[in-house]
């Protein structure tokens, strides 16, 4: 992303909630983990709002260890986003809407790197104390 388009796409968002939906702890006393003995799923997913000039963001974050593949935590939030003439960036293909890659790689980036600060503030204290969600690419290919 050039500076220029960083400038335009910081210019015209802003956040306006972040909610966690859900949050879920699966764990046995006996076990400590850290991040090497995890794995972790995620999911995000999009919402248009075009008459209010929102996009919302709700990911899904399972952590899991590694030893017995078990479901150790979840959590769940919503992000949603005003965005000045959201419809600029909106593209209708085929039956369906999606946001421009370079918004969308852009309100990614925030959604994981919240929701990495959410996971550590709510993880303090609990088993997965140490736990931190790697540095993921969200990157997606423009055509």
């Amino acid at each position: 992303m050039t500076t220029a388009e960083y400038d335009m796409l910081h210019s015209v968002t802003v956040i306006k909630e972040i909610n966690i939906l859900k949050k879920n702890f699966s764990f046995s006393l006996d076990e400590m983990h850290t991040s090497k003995d995890l794995s972790f799923e995620f999911n995000i997913e999009d919402g248009i709002n075009i008459e209010n000039n929102l996009l919302s963001k709700i990911i899904d974050v399972h952590v899991l260890g590694n030893r017995k593949k078990e479901p150790l935590a979840d959590l769940r939030i919503l992000y949603s986003f005003s965005v000045k003439n959201v419809s600029d960036f909106v593209i209708k293909k085929d039956e369906n809407m999606i946001v421009d890659p370079s918004l969308n790689d852009w309100l990614d980036n925030i959604v994981l790197a919240t929701t990495r600060g959410i996971m550590y503030s709510e993880f303090r204290g609990t088993y997965v104390d140490n736990v931190i969600l790697p540095i993921i690419n969200t990157h997606t290919p423009h055509n």
